[in-house]
């Protein structure tokens, strides 16, 4: 029988069953380290398994895995107690059933994408277009098409670019086929069929309802950025769009993603396609993850720890928790393998696993998954082994590769706000068994913090610049309000929710001056006439005087800042600077703004030795973009500025969209005379390099 493919009327039917698309979903309710955990592909379901499943607290089981499991048993294991009953499904291969071939629908693949070009090609080989043939070649280093749909050479299924079609037979393929709907493949259940309501007359049919508490997403790794066989980074999109649809099509049911660690990995590119896969961070629409072989593999072969165990643990992992420890994040699961090695392998891993990581964590004896093994079970009962005393563990989320990173303890950097007494504080990540981990920012006036204040569990945020570039940017941020003038001392230390709340003890501690005031010009009325003088700018507030501090026996046209303002309307940036000598403009005369408040993510000098991070400079009158990593001297020309000056005085402007709309902008003024060959620079405010002191301006 044909397929009907109803895309756009299924996706229609769907918003107006829901209505409006879902919230974040958040992790499990109730499901901790100390939770029983257990997947099972397994086709034995006697009594006295069944009896055996209802001890745990999160059960996958295999609805489409031969015979044997029927609504009836997915109902006395949820009647029994267990949280959560999910079923496992296929979204990133198509695995066909005995005598099931590949689905033809309007046979225009498989499909193929080459570099950034956005448009698919179609081979026209009689199969439908969400099959893909793209198989990459190391020596070449390109990817190779040879009209035949690509496979897992171990699992047998077709690789799939999970277009709105391919969702549709998700949704719609179920044991026994759909009569008049769907035909094409009848030996496991779609995504109604998993989450419909049983139906009380019929809980013994395999071709009915199962009534699943939701769904164990597999094969996501399909989408994975890497350049080898069975990764096509070209479909991270899609298969972000799928998990959404998943999770907006069933917003009470549950979803578990297996593996697809890179949708929360910053920093992790594939430069062939241009994909950056958290750009589709599928964090919103899951309530927990899944980690696999995180320490012990599926590799009979290999009677040691994994080889990508060190990747795993110190780059995977601490980008993975940052993600999950988020106000909108997920629980964390893990699988190993025992594979007949060694217990002691067990124990270390079970200690990796759960006392440092506090995944909720399984074992399996082997790689078909069909044995009911108990050594996890045994683990997380055991009262000694799960009483936590340890304070979260600081992590580095900059790490790349391979590589053992030391740790960002406590806080990382800070910042004035855009309004007057607000600090922003930056730090990393920390993890611990008994998760969700908190901050808690500690501020004081006296440097032995006599008279710290708390902050408690701050309400923290992702700090921007985090999710490309990770090594310039640590993960988190806070915004503290309130705060008097004068100097501050800050440290952040991290707390777990055990029931002792241990935090640790960190002395990393940065200070700030908060004395200098927000200056904030908004023109409402007045219009400022760009000529050069600076009359218009009697009435507005300036940025306070520089001395005449430059003095070099007479030499004209050097820069020696005297006062400076800025103003602002709803789309324009105003300067006006006022000079002791009379001004030459040249390459000398630079501003420095940092336009997202955040030293991390911009220029920060040689050795980090500026007050800020400038996302922009303006030299003479030309506007450049910082496009270096933080240290290094790396400037995209951006345009020309509109400007006139005279003998002692200039003035600009220019669109506050070149600038990225800030809404707040922190920034100092350096001449640097030696562009007259005097080498003496006059820094405003003077102690800029010394004191660490810029001008707060702002755009609110």
């Amino acid at each position: 029988m044909r397929i009907r493919f109803q895309s756009f009327l299924f996706s229609l039917l769907i918003l107006l069953m829901t209505g409006s698309i879902a919230e974040a979903r958040g992790p499990l309710p109730g499901v901790d380290s100390s939770s029983k955990f257990l997947i099972y592909y397994g086709q034995d379901f006697s009594q006295e398994n069944i009896d055996y499943l209802k001890t745990f607290d999160v059960l996958v089981l295999d609805p489409g895995n031969g015979v044997g499991l029927t609504p009836r048993m997915v109902q006395e294991l949820q009647d029994a107690g267990v949280s959560y009953v999910l079923a496992y499904i296929s979204i990133g291969e198509d695995a066909p059933g005995p005598g099931e071939t590949a689905i033809t629908h309007q046979g225009k693949g498989p499909v193929y994408q080459d570099g950034t070009n956005l448009f698919l090609t179609e081979q026209n080989a009689g199969i439908a277009s969400f099959y893909v043939d793209s198989v990459y070649d190391h020596v070449s280093g390109t990817y190779q098409h040879d009209g035949i749909a690509d496979t897992n050479g171990i699992f047998g299924g077709y690789f799939i670019l999970p277009t709105s079609d391919w969702r549709w037979v998700l949704n719609e393929m179920r044991i026994g086929g759909s009569p008049g709907i769907f035909t094409q493949r009848t030996k496991r259940p779609g995504l109604k069929q998993i989450a419909g309501a049983r139906d009380p007359a019929d809980l013994d049919s395999r071709t009915a309802d199962f009534g699943f508490d939701g769904f164990f997403l597999d094969t996501i790794d399909t989408a994975g950025p890497y350049s080898a066989e069975g990764w096509y980074p070209w479909t991270a999109k899609a298969m972000q769009e799928t998990v959404k649809f998943i999770s907006d099509t069933y917003t009470d049911k549950t979803v578990l993603a297996n593996r697809g660690s890179f949708f929360f990995m910053g920093g992790l590119t594939n430069n062939y396609y241009g994909v950056t896969p958290i750009d589709y961070n599928i964090r919103p629409y899951i309530n927990a993850m899944l980690f696999e072989s995180y320490m012990l593999d599926s590799d009979i072969t290999n009677p040691a720890e994994s080889p990508y165990f060190i990747d795993n643990k110190y780059n995977v992992v601490p980008k993975l928790m940052s993600e999950a420890n988020r106000n909108d994040g997920f629980t964390v699961m893990g699988m190993d393998y025992m594979m007949n090695r060694s217990a002691l392998l067990y124990d270390e891993m079970f200690d990796e696993t759960i006392k440092q990581n506090g995944w909720v964590q399984y074992l399996s004896a082997f790689r078909s998954i069909d044995t009911l093994d108990n050594l996890a079970d045994i683990k997380v009962s055991d009262p000694v082994f799960m009483l936590d005393t340890a304070a979260p563990e600081w992590v580095n989320t900059s790490t790349g590769p391979s590589q053992i990173g030391e740790a960002r303890v406590g806080v990382s950097s800070l910042a004035a706000g855009a309004n007057a007494g607000e600090l922003t504080v930056f730090w990393d990540s920390a993890k611990d068994q008994s998760w969700p981990v908190h901050y808690n920012i500690y501020t004081a006036t006296q440097p032995d913090f006599s008279d710290q204040v708390k902050h408690a569990t701050v309400d923290f945020q992702k700090n921007a610049g985090w999710d490309n570039n990770p090594v310039q940017n640590v993960a988190n941020k806070f915004t503290l309000t309130g705060l008097s003038d004068g100097i501050y001392y800050v440290r952040v230390r991290a707390e777990d929710s055990s029931e002792a709340a241990n935090e640790d003890t960190n002395t990393t501690t940065l200070s700030i001056d908060l004395s200098d005031q927000v200056i904030s010009n908004p023109l409402t009325i007045q219009v400022i006439t760009i000529n050069g003088l600076i009359d218009d700018w009697a009435g507005l507030e300036s940025f306070g005087s520089d001395p005449a501090d430059v003095d070099v026996g007479g030499v004209v046209n050097l820069i020696d800042w005297k006062t400076a303002w800025m103003a602002h309307d709803s789309d324009t940036l105003y300067l006006a600077h006022e000079y002791h000598a009379p001004l030459a403009m040249n390459w000398g005369h630079n501003i420095y703004l940092d336009t997202d408040t955040e030293k991390a993510t911009g220029f920060a000098g040689s050795g980090s030795n500026l007050p800020v991070g400038a996302d922009y400079l303006i030299q003479s009158y030309n506007l450049y973009q910082y496009t270096g990593t933080g240290e290094n001297w790396s400037w995209m020309y951006f345009g020309q500025i509109e400007r006139a000056w005279t003998q002692f005085s200039s003035e600009m402007y220019l669109p506050t969209a070149w600038l990225g709309s800030p809404t707040a902008i922190n920034f100092f003024y350096e001449g640097s005379n030696s562009a007259v060959g005097i080498p003496v620079t006059d820094y405003f405010p003077d102690a800029v390099l010394s004191e660490g002191k810029y001008f707060h301006y702002s755009l609110e």
